[in-house]
């Protein structure tokens, strides 16, 4: 009887104790590198080459990377492997309201400009005594692509010696890209005091999903804008929907 050769054990194989195994933080980390620029298009996301060097379980980053690739910030393909998707994330200063980097490439397409009587809820957010705003609205394209749908209240300050035509003056200063600062010294003839805004993460309502060009549900971030003229008096108040796969806010000090 012809006798059995015993298989051979299986090549033993090293495991990280220290592995991440969590998708989450994997995908944070990558997400991070792209929004920065560290990593690009000329890139491929290998995952012999991340398992190392970010210390990752290999099921884990490949669900990272499935993570991106639903986000659009990366693409994958069979035998060709992942790379970052060729659109970079934009970053917006947290006193700003637009990509400054790329004010070049910005196209604003003018929904509604009008003065209306203050609306209730507007006029408790005012620190100042006015019966109409001027309601601005407007679509923020970078290139051909939408990224930002905004609308802003200014108050019309016409009562004010130093504050005449601000109708003429918003139509002048908001046609075109500029800095927030700059738009607002434009409409006033003064720099604002403060600028404070607060920003948070909501599910694209299906309006909201048709102007940016996303699917109802998707995350989107939601600001809103309040900016004061000398002596604290809040006399822009504005709301802005952005997409959350192409804006990140950096905030830089010193």
């Amino acid at each position: 009887m012809p006798r059995t050769m015993p298989t051979p054990p299986a090549p033993f194989r090293r495991v990280d104790p220290l592995a991440d195994t969590s998708a989450r933080r994997i995908y944070a980390v990558l997400r991070a590198a792209i929004r920065r620029g560290e990593l690009d298009s000329t890139d491929a996301l290998a995952e012999h080459d991340l398992v190392p060097s970010l210390r990752a379980g290999r099921n884990s980053l490949r669900a990272a990377l499935q993570m991106l690739a639903s986000e659009g910030m990366v693409t994958r393909r069979q035998r060709v492997g992942t790379r970052v998707s060729g659109r970079p994330v934009l970053h917006i200063a947290s006193d700003d309201d637009l990509p400054a980097d790329h004010l070049d490439r910005l196209r604003i397409e003018h929904l509604d400009q009008r003065l209306i009587p203050v609306p209730r809820s507007v006029r408790s957010r005012l620190d100042v005594e006015v019966h109409e705003v001027y309601r601005l609205e407007q679509i923020v394209y970078l290139d051909d692509e939408p990224i930002i749908w905004r609308f802003a209240f200014v108050a019309d300050l016409a009562g004010d010696d130093k504050h005449r035509d601000i109708g003429a003056n918003i139509v002048r200063s908001t046609g075109r890209p500029t800095a927030l600062s700059a738009t607002f010294e434009a409409i006033y003839g003064v720099a604002p005091e403060t600028v404070e805004s607060t920003v948070e993460a909501v599910a694209a309502d299906d309006s909201t999903a048709e102007v940016l060009q996303v699917s109802p549900g998707a995350p989107v971030l939601l600001r809103e804008i309040v900016m004061s003229v000398a002596g604290g008096r809040t006399v822009v108040l504005g709301y802005q929907h952005m997409r959350a796969d192409r804006i990140a806010f950096v905030n830089r000090q010193g």
